[in-house]
């Protein structure tokens, strides 16, 4: 009888495995599935029913009502050629960013629309709720949901790439919305005309005990610069843009010699890349570290002075709706004019706050930052990864604080 008993459950088991793949099955290829049929939800099919089903939820919760202000849309380009129609909203208050973060993804659901990711983010003056939705198998609509705190400003942005049958520059909103990142509470931004500076810290992806310092640490606006396809990569984008703090993709080009590529050299863009190549490998490398807001280059002494070259990824960078700032690790580069002509918001580093792995006077060097955004109104200083950097930096930036310099994030200073 046992056995029996055991037989006839292992049996089940097998029959509701096979239930629950076939159904999986039909729901990919956009067919009704078994939860479908009890309930009666029609799953979403193409991008206009998603869009049809995602208007009917949006009116059933009052979006596009007074209360909440529909920003604009434009069309972006997202991971593996994706193609998304992205749709912002302005909420007026916490209660309604918080009704739309409990409801918004169970009514899609109702509606046969699939919430492929979420991602929500708190930062001192601004929050910003994400969603990407579509048919099962694929996404189709990024829709955000801002709400700022009461008495910010809602920002000016560079404007995105557009599709040109759909874009609506006049009102879009940039897909990255900027965030207001975090000033000291101990020593406040004067604001005085002293001066302001913008801090880049580089090599980030390998070690995230690092990562998190440099966030948890540093009570100042920080842009983190992430090398891409390394161990923690995704983790370490994902982190600072929890953090309320800007991340950048480190990206890899060609150096002069070419031996300091190392054993990384199959993710570095090259001067000897065809077009189609670099476009291709460029293109691929955005779009498999969604969440940066900006990119500045890894190296590239050969590559920044190789004006095609540039051209060629920078107009992706542009597509994707990015900043860009020079690290200029060579005099001759021309990645920063190359980008003013793309109309890309761009700057260039001024000093090197350490010298890498070699450490170096961090407090001296940001004196001569200092002094830069004196002169110049601002300065861009860019650091590494490193623990004696950090540890140097924590007492040097009181100091230049209680000077009057104002440390901003990087987006204040682009062109």
């Amino acid at each position: 009888m046992r056995r029996l008993l055991i037989g006839m459950f292992l049996v089940a088991c097998i029959l509701i495995g096979a239930i629950v793949t076939l159904d999986h099955r039909a729901m990919k290829r956009g067919q009704v599935g078994i939860w479908e049929t009890v309930t009666g939800v029609r799953p979403a099919r193409t991008a206009a029913d998603v869009e049809a089903a995602v208007q009917q939820v949006t009116a059933s919760m009052g979006i596009g009502r007074e209360s909440i202000e529909r920003i604009g849309y434009t069309t972006i380009e997202a991971r593996n050629n994706e193609r998304l129609r992205h749709i912002v909203y302005r909420v007026p208050d916490a209660a309604t960013f918080q009704d739309l973060t409990s409801r918004f993804e169970d009514h899609l659901k109702k509606q046969g629309v699939r919430t492929h990711n979420r991602h929500v983010i708190k930062q001192p003056r601004e929050w910003i709720l994400s969603f990407y939705v579509g048919t099962y198998p694929s996404r189709t609509h990024k829709y955000d949901f801002h709400y700022y705190i009461q008495g910010t400003p809602v920002p000016g942005n560079p404007p995105m790439y557009t599709d040109p049958a759909t874009a609506v520059p006049d009102h879009a909103m940039d897909l990255e919305t900027p965030p207001v990142t975090r000033q000291s509470a101990d020593v406040p931004a004067t604001g005085s005309g002293e001066g302001r500076i913008a801090l880049i810290f580089d090599d980030f992806g390998r070690d995230l005990d690092i990562a998190r310092r440099f966030l948890d640490e540093l009570d100042v606006p920080v842009t983190l610069a992430v090398i891409p396809y390394q161990e923690h990569s995704g983790e370490i984008i994902r982190m600072t843009r929890e953090a309320g703090q800007t991340a950048f993709l480190h990206m890899p080009m060609e150096p002069l010699d070419a031996g300091a590529m190392g054993t990384q050299a199959g993710i570095f863009l090259t001067s000897a890349m065809d077009d189609t190549t670099l476009r291709t490998r460029t293109r691929e490398m955005l779009a498999d570290f969604q969440g940066v807001q900006g990119v500045n280059n890894h190296t590239g002494s050969r590559l920044t002075m190789d004006r095609p070259r540039m051209h060629i990824i920078l107009s992706e960078i542009k597509k994707s709706g990015l900043w860009f700032v020079d690290s200029r690790t060579i005099a001759d580069t021309v990645a920063e004019e190359v980008a003013r002509e793309l109309g890309i918001p761009t700057a260039s580093r001024n000093v090197f706050i350490d010298q890498g792995t070699k450490g170096g006077d961090v407090a001296e060097n940001l004196k001569r930052l200092a002094n830069d955004a004196r002169k110049n109104g601002s300065a861009i200083g860019i650091g590494h990864a490193i623990p004696g950097t950090l540890d140097q930096l924590k007492d040097a930036l009181i100091d230049l604080q209680v000077e009057g310099i104002e440390i901003v994030p990087i987006h204040s200073l682009l062109h």
